[in-house]
Parts: structure tokens; C-alpha cells; sequence
């Protein structure tokens, strides 16, 4: 699912037309968003904002290199 914004923009700036379907999401469970432990710091946590930091760097990068 984190990749799913930038491969689409690459399959659509070479012409093609596609839908993205994202699997494998992070994310909490609707009924776990408000809980206490939601805003405890914890050490997947700061996986979760690792990953999406570097797919946020992923996504400038492909823009100022071209490829979407």
C-alpha cells in the first residue's frame, strides 16, 4: 500500500491507464483509534512513520528526477 500512489504515477506518465488496489495496509483497527495506547510512543510505531517518511522521500525524488 505505500507504494501504490508513486506506481501508479509512473504507470500513467509512460501512457498507461491503471487502477491501483492496495493491499497490506498499517493502520489500527476502527475500533482501536481512540484508545490510550494509540498515543503511547512505541517502537513499531516509529517503524510505521519510518516507512512512510521514506516513501514521502521516495515520491519527491521520483518527481525531481522525471519519473512521474
Amino acid at each position: 500500500a505505500y507504494h501504490m500512489r508513486r506506481a501508479v504515477a509512473c504507470y500513467r506518465k509512460v501512457g498507461l491507464e491503471v487502477m491501483g488496489f492496495s493491499t497490506d495496509f498499517y493502520s489500527p483497527k476502527p475500533q482501536d483509534r481512540w484508545r490510550f495506547e494509540s498515543f503511547v510512543p512505541s517502537p513499531i510505531i516509529m517503524d510505521y512513520w519510518g516507512r512512510l517518511i521514506k516513501e514521502w522521500v521516495g515520491y519527491l525524488a521520483y518527481r525531481m528526477l522525471g519519473y512521474i
